[in-house]
């Protein structure tokens, strides 16, 4: 492994985010600002545990275990092959909240290339997953965040990620993937630097295509 991989600076986080979908992932504003000072260390192999909450459909919904680390969602490898080149920076590891009330029982979300830009925290590629009660609450926010998005102005477009159906949101400065698999969603926003407008649809693709790789 070259030296400039085995040094790259990264750190984990337990802070969460609030997001409808996939804790932290979307178009428009996405979850709470990282609260982590910048200081290099090892590559992350563990992060704590993701949780979950008590279900609200009913005795027989399913209980989906969440990773417990950003390997296990995407390797360094994973993200640089998908992306098509080397992305420094941290990577931060959130593990959210259920929301019982849109039947959510947990939710964990990974950022990678996360580093300062000015005065602001950069997040140039974020994945979230989320567990829910049913396979109908986890396909019913889904469409809800398409339409949301959509009514902020993002185009959207289908692609399929492995055998299941997803979808691809753009917008003027980051785009997104979001897809249900059962009572599983994942959501995957890149900015426009990663990848332009154009070529979103094909780094998507390949980033889900990679995270649903490691689910299986």
């Amino acid at each position: 492994m070259p030296m400039a991989r085995a040094t790259r600076a990264v750190r984990t986080a337990g802070l969460g985010a609030v997001l409808l979908l996939a804790g932290g992932c979307g178009l428009k504003g996405g979850g709470d600002p990282i609260a982590a000072s910048a200081g290099p260390s090892a590559r992350p192999v563990s992060a704590p545990p993701s949780g979950t909450g008590a279900a609200t459909h009913g005795p027989t919904a399913p209980v989906i275990a969440l990773p417990a680390s950003c390997p296990d969602i995407l390797s360094l490898d994973d993200l640089d092959h998908a992306v098509g080149r080397f992305l420094p920076g941290r990577t931060v590891y959130i593990k959210g909240q259920g929301e019982p009330k849109i039947g959510r029982i947990g939710r964990v979300t990974c950022r990678y290339g996360v580093h300062s830009s000015g005065t602001a925290t950069a997040v140039p590629v974020e994945v979230g997953l989320s567990s829910y009660a049913d396979a109908a609450a986890a396909a019913h926010l889904i469409q809800r965040t398409v339409d949301q998005q959509r009514d902020a102005g993002a185009s959207q477009s289908d692609v399929t990620v492995g055998d299941t159906p997803a979808t691809v949101l753009l917008a003027a400065d980051s785009s997104s993937l979001v897809l249900a698999r059962g009572a599983l969603t994942v959501a995957v926003t890149i900015t426009k630097e990663v990848a332009p407008a154009d070529g979103a649809a094909a780094v998507l693709t390949a980033l889900a295509t990679a995270a649903m790789a490691r689910l299986s």
